[in-house]
This record gives structure tokens, sequence and C-alpha cells, in this order.
């Protein structure tokens, strides 16, 4: 055990998008809640278009009533999807806060949208994690344990909702959204 609160340290080596072959001090805790990974990925906020967004004035009032606090603006003002913490509860908050007609009907999906399990889950590199799983409220995850050494993760995409929970949860950024093409244009 070393010094800093009595916390085991790690010297993890890993390779991400952003950081080939980067080396990372951190501790136990923060590799478990996603510190290694970095953020990436930008999504259109629940119930949006590509063609509604576009009558987005960067008015800031989604991203202000989001109660997760994944709304963000990026550099054109208009609000995108970081899952990096957490995912989206679908409470309608951020569009019943749009002055513009920017949201399509909240009784519909929230995202067309495929989960994708990259090669960098800890489980297709033989270590044993079930984080992503931990958070999934849907069922849309779970473990085939016939596949050895410690199992191999399914995704019930008929099941998924898109939330985005798994992805904030795994902590080498294994999981992403892609987008189907389904989503009519408003």
């Amino acid at each position: 055990m070393g010094s800093q609160s009595g916390c085991l340290r790690f010297c993890l080596v890993h390779q991400a998008i952003d950081h080939p072959m980067s080396t990372t001090d951190i501790n136990r805790r923060d590799l478990f809640r996603g510190a290694l990974r970095p953020v990436k990925g930008v999504n259109l906020p629940p119930w949006v278009s590509p063609t509604s967004l576009a009558r987005c004035d960067g008015c800031n009032d989604c991203v202000t009533a989001c109660p997760e606090d994944i709304l963000k603006l990026d550099d054109r003002g208009h609000p995108v999807v970081d899952f990096s913490n957490t995912g989206c509860t679908f409470c309608g908050d951020c569009a019943n806060a749009c002055p513009q007609d920017v949201f399509l009907h909240t009784s519909e999906p929230a995202w067309e949208v495929q989960l994708v399990v990259s090669d960098k889950c800890l489980l297709e590199n033989g270590i044993s994690c079930q984080l992503c799983t931990d958070f999934c409220d849907y069922d849309a995850l779970s473990f085939d344990l016939s596949c050895r050494p410690v199992g191999a993760l399914k995704v019930e995409q008929d099941s998924c909702t898109g939330c985005g929970m798994c992805i904030g949860a795994c902590p080498v950024a294994a999981l992403s959204l892609k987008p189907t093409g389904k989503r009519k244009a408003a």
C-alpha cells in the first residue's frame, strides 16, 4: 500500500483514441468511475433530429433544465449529450424548457440508436467486469457465462433505450451509441 489516503495506486498503460499508449496514474476509485477514458462521442439531445436542431437559437434553457446535467453546449452553441458521468432518465425537462420547436414529441423514443461494444471491453480482454450491467435498468445488457474465460457481454438491442447509463459506467469507454438512421426528420 502506498501513500495518498491509503489508496492502492495503479499505474495503467492503456491505448485510447486521443492518447495512444499513454500512462496514467490513478487510484482504484477513479478506475471504476471511468477516469481513464477520454470523453468522446457527440450525441444529439433526446427527441432531437439534425433537422430540428437547426432551429436551436442557443438559449441554453434545455441545458439548464436537465436534472442529470448531461446536456452541454458545443462550440456552435447547440446542446449535445455527454454520457461521461451518467445517463438520461427521459424526464422530458429539456424538451419542456425549450422555447423553440427543437424537440420532437416526448411520447416517441428519445433516440434511434444501437449500442456498440468495442474490443476494448474488459471482458473481451479476459478481465471480469460487470459495471455496465449494474447501471442498465432496462435489462438490455447481460452476460453469457458460457464464454471463457470470464464471459461475454450480450446486448438486447430491442430493450436498449439509449439512456447512456452504461456508457458513463464503463471504465475503458468500450460502449458507444451508433445512430440507426431511423429517426424521422421534423
